[in-house]
């Protein structure tokens, strides 16, 4: 038994459109009271977050030089060794500046230094303190002369060590 397709009238094309214009249109978008409210939430969370992010960005500053104080040690150390003279590192707390001395003589001492390039800034943001116990030294061989600690500072009082013994092994403390 086969059935036949029977083409819809007019009549009942308009009861189907009847049946849809019954059904209210879904919104589109949002209010405006909705994301005004959306706004005052971003804005609550934003402020309430903004100390601890400010603290955590000084924090990961001053890991972040005293990483980078503790590489730029290690690689004159290897300057030192590959170039076959003595290298001393010295600090000026007031600028906030380290300067690399070179010295082609033996020994090495803390004298008769001359300067090797010019004088690098620890933190471009000036951010953070420095101070050291004494300049490092390294010798034709990688060790340290001296045994010197330097400290980084920052603003909220949080500091890191950066140290060198006498072998010339740097580690950040």
């Amino acid at each position: 038994m086969q059935r036949a397709i029977i083409p819809k009238t007019d009549a009942a094309k308009e009861r189907t459109s009847q049946v849809f214009d019954l059904v209210p249109a879904a919104p589109r978008g949002f209010s405006l009271v909705e994301l005004m409210v959306l706004v005052g939430l971003i804005a609550v969370l934003l402020a309430a977050g903004y100390p601890r992010l400010a603290r955590l960005v000084a924090i990961y500053r001053l890991q972040g030089s005293a990483q980078a104080l503790a590489l730029t040690l290690q690689k004159v150390r290897l300057r030192a060794i590959a170039e076959g003279k003595c290298f001393q590192v010295t600090f000026d707390g007031t600028t906030m500046t380290y300067q690399l001395l070179s010295k082609a003589t033996l020994p090495c001492g803390t004298t008769g230094f001359t300067n090797d390039g010019v004088a690098q800034k620890i933190d471009d943001a000036s951010a953070i303190t420095v101070s050291a116990s004494a300049s490092p030294v390294f010798d034709t061989r990688g060790g340290g002369s001296t045994t010197s600690v330097v400290t980084l500072q920052n603003r909220d009082g949080d500091s890191r060590l950066v140290a060198v013994n006498a072998a010339g092994h740097v580690n950040v403390q």
